[in-house]
């Protein structure tokens, strides 16, 4: 679940908390249910603010059986001696926004923040908090792949190398970025990432990773294949209430969740609508592919086509980063059997130990 935490009345979001709580309360065992705070800054809000939604978290929450956490996603510009206790005390995960090497980040003045928001990193990592890293890939910051990498690495970082979103931008800007350019970039990553003795988490190398050792290691063994209708793992909802999934963020609604039970909306027909017309882009792009079901769910065309594929002259979709990081992946173990036995790599892979099997 994620929220974007700007405008929302307390009462708004206690509605979201008990649509949520009604919704699982359903199933037959407890899980992990997830709240991520979002928006152009979430630390904007005032910490008191927080206090008071957590208060109604686990309110809405006692005696669910769930395990409840929260994460935020900062800029990292704006953080005081109190934003930092509410990130050490109240958040269970806590990432940090950073442009590395770009000085695309400004604020109204004109004047690049990157050197602040590093600043403010290093304050929130010496009190204590573990942070972990997301730096966006565009055209400045493509000469410093290795750069980035150790950057993290000497902070004991995880951190996601994240495609520049299309959609967020008019298109034909300066610092944007091809598939074909993402892909190069996220191979000389792994590079740098498979010839450390010491590396740190980097996604999405991890999970293509542990994907990729799973397929040669185990190949009578298949992963399951997405379905959203089965589960669906990320839900956005925005400040007005409206829902989207991850795959449709800059498409129609799913619903209203001020006004509709969480439960109308992942049962409705919009989002069965939705769902179908996932699995048809799967059926069309997926099928036929090696990889389909022994590294690879088929999620990455579902969910995450937006930043990493092209689309041929008659609009059909094809797997650019994907296919091609596994494929790079697979090359690279291939010639490096600790990878695949798990005498090295485990530690980056162990997040996704628990990947369902059939």
């Amino acid at each position: 679940m994620l929220g974007d935490s700007r405008r929302m009345s307390l009462e708004q979001v206690q509605r979201i908390f008990v649509n949520v709580h009604e919704h699982f309360s359903r199933l037959d065992k407890p899980i992990h249910i997830n709240f991520q705070w979002y928006g152009g800054e979430p630390l904007l809000i005032p910490p008191e603010s927080y206090r008071k939604i957590f208060d109604l978290q686990r309110l809405v929450f006692n005696g669910s059986g769930h395990r409840i956490t929260n994460s935020v996603q900062s800029n990292f510009i704006l953080i005081d001696e109190e934003r930092i206790a509410l990130l050490r005390d109240h958040f269970d995960v806590v990432g940090a926004s950073l442009d590395l090497f770009t000085d695309l980040r400004v604020n109204k003045a004109g004047v690049c923040q990157e050197f602040q928001a590093v600043t403010n990193l290093e304050n929130v990592l010496s009190a204590g908090v573990e942070v972990s890293g997301i730096t966006v890939l565009t055209r400045p910051n493509l000469p410093h792949i290795s750069e980035i990498y150790e950057f993290y690495r000497d902070r004991r970082m995880s951190f996601r190398l994240l495609p520049l979103e299309r959609g967020l931008y008019a298109a034909g800007q300066d610092f944007e970025v091809t598939p074909g350019e993402t892909l190069e970039a996220l191979c000389r990553l792994a590079d740098v990432w498979l010839s450390d003795s010491n590396p740190v988490p980097v996604e999405p190398l991890s999970r293509y990773l542990f994907l990729v050792r799973h397929m040669l290691g185990h190949p009578g063994n298949r992963v399951g294949l997405y379905d959203r209708e089965e589960w669906m793992s990320i839900l956005l909802i925005s400040t007005d209430g409206t829902v989207r999934g991850y795959g449709d963020r800059f498409q129609e609604t799913l619903g209203n969740i001020f006004d509709l039970s969480l439960s109308e909306i992942l049962f409705g027909p919009r989002f069965h609508s939705a769902a179908q017309t996932a699995r048809n882009r799967m059926q069309r792009t997926c099928t036929g592919c090696s990889y389909l079901g022994r590294a690879c769910s088929g999620d990455p065309i579902a969910e995450s086509q937006q930043d990493l594929v092209e689309f041929d002259d008659f609009g059909n979709v094809r797997c650019v980063v994907a296919r091609g990081v596994i494929s790079y992946l697979e090359d690279r173990l291939q010639r490096n059997r600790g990878w695949v036995d798990g005498s090295i790599g485990a530690a980056v892979c162990e997040p996704y130990s628990s990947l369902t099997e059939v």
